[in-house]
């Protein structure tokens, strides 16, 4: 568990500040100038140790703020609620939950969104064994989270989603939520689309939380809800598609989700619905959303999602064609993260499709667009090859996919490294050190013009990041064995001089600075 003191600096005791601000808040109620009031309490509060704040007021009573919330003003109840949250930060969660119970239930309560974002604060603050007795000892604590899901402004409502989700991490706390809340849910889900969708989203966070979740929330019927506005093929509703695709992900991302929507059809339910959209141009705009979704599967189960569902894989081929720029960018990064692990290489390679795929994002790269960025990027996920991964059927095939890019490729990727924008140089540092790592990309590097000068000029790089994005590539060179034979031993010699003087040495400084994390 955290300790209360780990979360801020402690800060110097003023013998007389525990005195002051006992004072202060006996008085807050009476005084006629409490906007100077809570200003003091915060100077107060200021010069308070928080060790001494928890030994000495962890027992103040806070009732004089929240029973005079009524009578103030926006700016007395906005100084109110950064007083109060300074103290809960500053307490031990013990504390709070021990002591300040019943405050927390007032401020859910209260119509005010600053205290109500206070408190909510707190609840996803503290640890969960503590947030489990708080909301047991009295439900009305689930039932107000279940309100502020409803309300605006939108902060309160998101806060509420986060701050209940967090029931699907407690003991008996999802079928808690469904057995004695449930018909507050689905009134609550009724007032409107978007009131609907957070509680989709928290719905997903709690069934997504533990497997012991799942076939509770769908015994409740909600997911069913949720996969029926999916599924409507009378008059879909293509945001809600695409909103129940995204929240959908969340589940289908854990082991124990995926075998259950594999199992009930859904995955392939949710595939079939590429073969639907053809040509029509409504339903097209859907097409983004489910490539999303299955690359986020094929990122974390390549194997599966590559092999077993073709439809997906042939309609994210087909984008190269595609004159939708949002489109072909989703495609070109999630091929990238299919891609980037060594056995995502292995899978992709069996797709013929894929080498005009590359020759495609080779192209992009000479085109005036802010899509040259995100291809640099996947370029740098495709070809990234850490020793630990190399075999010669995999160097071989980085080779070629490097080749396919086209003839100029390392040229233009160079004079990137070169440019002033930080999108395209960062990225285009980022392609020099996945060729950096392999000895065929060394071999490309070692020979063309002015590398070997560029990587060691330290003048070139005026931005910090772009200071760290060319020392990687430094970096990288001397972690690899093969370096000195493509180099040659003098200049392997000066990349080490350069990696043990840090990404910020000044030529002439006898200090170091330190390296990057």
């Amino acid at each position: 568990m955290e300790a209360a003191d780990e979360r801020e600096p402690a800060r110097v005791r003023d013998p007389m500040a525990e005195t002051n601000l006992r004072r202060l808040i006996d008085s807050f109620p009476n005084s006629n100038e409490k906007v100077d009031l809570l200003n003091s309490l915060k100077r107060t509060l200021s010069k308070y140790s928080r060790r001494n704040l928890q030994n000495d007021l962890a027992n103040v009573s806070l009732q004089n703020f929240f029973e005079s919330f009524p009578v103030l003003d926006e700016e007395e109840m906005g100084l109110c609620c950064e007083v109060i949250d300074s103290l809960f930060v500053a307490f031990t969660h013990e504390v709070v939950i021990e002591n300040y119970s019943l405050e927390l239930r007032q401020g859910l309560c209260f119509d005010h969104p600053s205290i109500r974002l206070v408190c909510l604060a707190e609840l996803k603050r503290i640890p969960i064994e503590l947030y489990e007795k708080f909301i047991f000892e009295d439900e009305s604590a689930i039932s107000s989270m279940i309100h502020l899901i409803t309300c605006e402004p939108l902060q309160v409502g998101l806060s509420a989603v986060s701050g209940l989700s967090r029931i699907g991490d407690c003991n008996n706390g999802t079928s808690c939520l469904i057995q004695n809340h449930l018909e507050e849910l689905e009134t609550a889900m009724a007032k409107s689309d978007v009131i609907r969708f957070r509680f989709y989203e928290m719905v997903m966070n709690v069934a997504a939380a533990n497997p012991r979740n799942l076939p509770v929330i769908v015994g409740s019927g909600l997911i069913h809800k949720l996969l029926n506005e999916l599924f409507e093929d009378k008059k879909p509703d293509i945001l809600a598609q695409m909103n129940c695709l995204e929240l959908l992900t969340t589940l289908v991302q854990t082991d124990f989700g995926f075998r259950w929507c594999s199992d009930e059809g859904i995955l392939a339910k949710i595939e079939n619905l590429l073969g639907t959209i053809g040509g029509d141009s409504i339903l097209a705009i859907l097409l983004p959303g489910l490539i999303v979704f299955f690359g986020c599967l094929a990122k974390i189960k390549p194997g599966i999602i590559c092999t077993q569902y073709k439809l997906f894989m042939s309609s994210l081929f087909s984008t190269t064609e595609t004159k939708d720029m949002t489109l072909k960018g989703i495609a070109m990064e999630t091929v990238a993260q299919i891609g980037a692990p060594a056995d995502g290489k292995k899978i992709l390679q069996e797709y013929a499709e894929l080498d005009g795929f590359i020759i495609a994002i080779g192209k992009t790269l000479e085109k005036a667009s802010d899509m040259r960025a995100r291809a640099l990027n996947a370029i740098h996920h495709l070809l990234m090859l850490k020793p630990a991964d190399h075999s010669p059927e995999l160097l071989t095939l980085t080779e070629r996919w490097f080749q396919l890019l086209g003839q100029d490729a390392f040229k233009t990727i160079f004079k990137f490294c070169q440019q002033p924008f930080e999108n395209f140089r960062l990225a285009a540092q980022k392609v020099l050190l996945s060729l950096a790592y392999q000895p065929w990309g060394q071999q490309l590097m070692c020979d063309y013009p002015t590398l070997k000068e560029y990587l060691l000029d330290r003048t070139m790089e005026s931005e910090q990041e772009w200071k760290y994005g060319k020392f990687k590539i430094v970096e990288a060179l001397v972690e690899c064995s093969f370096t000195a034979e493509y180099f040659g031993a003098d200049y392997y010699q000066k990349l080490v001089a350069h990696r043990d003087a840090g990404p910020n040495y000044i030529e002439g400084e006898s200090s170091v600075d330190p390296e990057p994390s």
